[in-house]
């Protein structure tokens, strides 16, 4: 009976083993926006941990010598585990069109590490290598190991707090002196600073204004992504920006929806004109489901905003604030 268990155990764990990579290289969370990416790069830390665990299971019961070689056996685990992770980035390239990521590669890591050293804290093979040890080290690789995966889930309780404040924001869709905008703003050849310095125009409302500076360059601009995608049932985008000269130029306004195809008809584009002082855009909504060539914006799956310029020769600073539907 012993012997049966152990190799229905031994059978689980290399049908784990196989699932745990074939989730990997194959698997695909539903959402492509910026939050479902973190969640899908931070579960790398569970996934290829528990996949350690279950290769040190399988080591033990092929590698009798590694009964008495406690911590090689952990060596060899964080080493094939690893291998596998680099593996299936290099597999990902063939089943996923995904470029070989580095950074899922640490995420592997981390987590093969950290399941690997709270395993060891448990594990009864471990005790007499602990006690050879310093006696507290136990309890500091814990809180060490605690500390890491505090640092590791940041980005992802970052990134969930900041899609739920655009929510409660909306029909806001971007404040540029937010402290939640960070993640939906991308900038090109301009900097944005979400504090503007002291100044005796204020927008109506008292919103407060960020300053965007245009550096020079082909196409600098800012772009919003993952806005909040629902727009149907409004009827106006309030766009304001301050300048201190007028910018005949101007700032082109783009706006795309998830079925965009990259081409520039199948979007909305305007050009908005920059006068001296504060300039309010108000855009009706039915101009911007009605500008792709050929078919309808759809306004419940709006993709992405951009502000952006001309080709630009010399700096220029530009004051934008809330973007908002009415």
């Amino acid at each position: 009976m012993g012997r049966q268990a152990g190799t229905r155990g031994l059978f689980a764990a290399f049908s784990g083993i196989v699932l745990l990579v074939g989730i990997a290289l194959f698997g695909q969370l539903p959402g492509d926006n910026h939050l479902w990416i973190e969640i899908q790069n931070t579960g790398h830390l569970p996934l290829f941990g528990v996949l350690a665990i279950l290769v040190l299971f399988v080591l033990r019961a092929l590698l009798p010598g590694l009964r008495t070689r406690t911590a090689a056996g952990y060596l060899l685990s964080a080493g094939i585990s690893l291998a596998a992770g680099i593996g299936v980035e290099f597999g990902q390239q063939l089943t996923k069109n995904h470029s070989f990521d580095i950074g899922d590669v640490r995420f592997d890591l981390a987590g093969i590490l950290l399941a690997l050293a709270v395993y060891a804290i448990f594990d009864v093979r471990m005790k007499p290598a602990w006690h050879a040890w310093r006696p507290g080290l136990r309890p500091f690789v814990l809180v060490l190991s605690a500390s890491l995966l505090l640092v590791l889930l940041a980005p992802l309780a970052s990134h969930m707090f900041a899609y739920q404040q655009r929510d409660a924001a909306f029909p806001v869709i971007m404040d540029f002196s937010a402290g939640w905008s960070g993640p939906f703003l991308e900038l090109r050849d301009a900097v944005l600073d979400p504090v503007m310095p002291a100044r005796t125009v204020a927008p109506p409302g008292g919103h407060h204004l960020a300053q965007l500076t245009l550096e020079a360059g082909r196409y600098p601009g800012i772009t919003i992504v993952d806005p909040y995608p629902d727009w149907s049932g409004y009827k106006t985008l309030v766009v304001n920006i301050y300048s201190d000269m007028p910018w005949p130029d101007g700032l082109i306004l783009r706006i795309h929806d998830r079925l965009h195809n990259n081409i520039q008809t199948d979007r909305f584009n305007r050009m908005l004109a920059i006068d001296k002082g504060m300039n309010h855009f108000r855009i009706p909504l039915a101009a911007i489901e009605a500008a792709p060539a050929g078919r309808r914006m759809d306004l419940r799956h709006i993709a992405g905003l951009v502000l952006f310029a001309h080709p630009v020769q010399q700096s220029f600073k530009l004051y934008p604030g809330r973007i908002w539907l009415e």
